[in-house]
């Protein structure tokens, strides 16, 4: 449904961002939201999925105690909460929104290109079933967790491996790429701080 946009959501649910998924109807928001978790195979994605939110005082404050979370809401509204979501995404008009405060972290890489492009070929792929395009991507995630994990030169007291912030700058990547591993390394909790 997005195309090459679909990396915005990937990016969103990797990095442990907020995300608010409107559409007025309830039978397509809930089929949507069921698609999310998918994503993100190596995941407890039941954490932090709410399938259906009304804006209310009580499940505002529900959202704003949780630092990450797919919420589905069928009140157009939702917009106008900035301070909700990271990530909006308005299945209606096909628009995938990043507030102005994720930007940054949200920044697009060569790396997301590659994998973007990689989503895209293996859903217009028609021989390919769900299931096998799930598979495809989760693999796709280990290899860049991998990747990410590779960089865990320092080993705690309890041996658990971890990136720092100096292995990451002696590679001397390009600021958006060293932005991006950063912001995983936190979100998979192996960054030292």
């Amino acid at each position: 449904m997005f195309g090459l946009e679909t990396i915005l959501i990937y990016t969103a649910l990797l990095l442990k961002k907020r995300i608010v998924v409107y559409h007025h109807s309830l039978e397509a928001l809930l089929k949507w939201m069921s698609t999310f978790p998918a994503l993100m195979w190596h995941r407890k994605a039941a954490d932090i999925l709410f399938p259906w939110v009304d804006l209310v005082s009580e499940e505002i404050l529900d959202l704003k105690s949780s630092t990450s979370y797919v919420a589905g809401c069928r009140d157009s509204g939702a917009v106008q909460f900035t301070d909700l979501y990271d990530v909006l995404v308005n299945l209606p008009a096909r628009e995938i929104t990043v507030a102005t405060h994720a930007k940054e972290s949200m920044t697009m890489t060569k790396t997301h290109k590659d994998i973007a492009v990689f989503m895209v070929q293996l859903a217009e792929n028609e021989s390919l079933s769900e299931q096998h395009v799930v598979r495809e991507i989760a693999d796709k995630t280990r290899e860049l967790l991998n990747q990410l994990r590779s960089l865990a030169t320092v080993t705690t007291p309890e041996g658990k491996h971890m990136v720092s912030i100096e292995t990451l700058r002696e590679r001397n990547l390009p600021q958006a790429l060293d932005n991006f591993l950063f912001n995983l390394a936190v979100a998979e909790n192996i960054m030292m701080l």
